[in-house]
């Protein structure tokens, strides 16, 4: 895996959570990073995949895409997408393209994501 595309990944109870490393998530990285997520959620067999930001320093215009058809692909196939780890700087970009109507976010600020009979899903930073 090139360090485009690498991130950590684990499987908890039924969710895939994934961290990324410090970078940007800019154009390159957003296709190599949506293309093996859709991969690795495919063959994981969990419901939910959680992506951990607390990494991400910003998102361009190709990362957001790259994240709604992502989002598409997963409901298509029974999979909920939940954005963690959020930062304010984030969110703000989140909010201003009005994608905080159509992604589940957690913010940094928030306490863990927490799932009825799950337990923490994902650690936030």
């Amino acid at each position: 895996m090139t360090p485009l595309t690498s991130f950590d990944a684990e499987t908890r109870d039924d969710d895939l959570v994934v961290r990324f490393p410090y970078y940007p998530l800019d154009t390159e990285a957003a296709h190599a990073v949506t293309k093996e997520l859709a991969r690795l959620v495919g063959g994981s067999g969990s419901d939910r995949l959680v992506l951990d930001f607390g990494g991400v320093e910003y998102l361009t215009a190709a990362a957001l895409a790259g994240l709604v058809s992502l989002r598409k692909k997963l409901r298509a196939n029974g999979v909920q997408l939940t954005l963690s780890g959020i930062d304010p700087m984030l969110y703000e970009v989140f909010e201003m393209t009005w994608l905080t109507r159509v992604f589940d976010i957690r913010r940094v600020s928030e306490t863990p994501l927490l799932v009825p009979g799950r337990g923490e899903a994902t650690v936030q930073s």
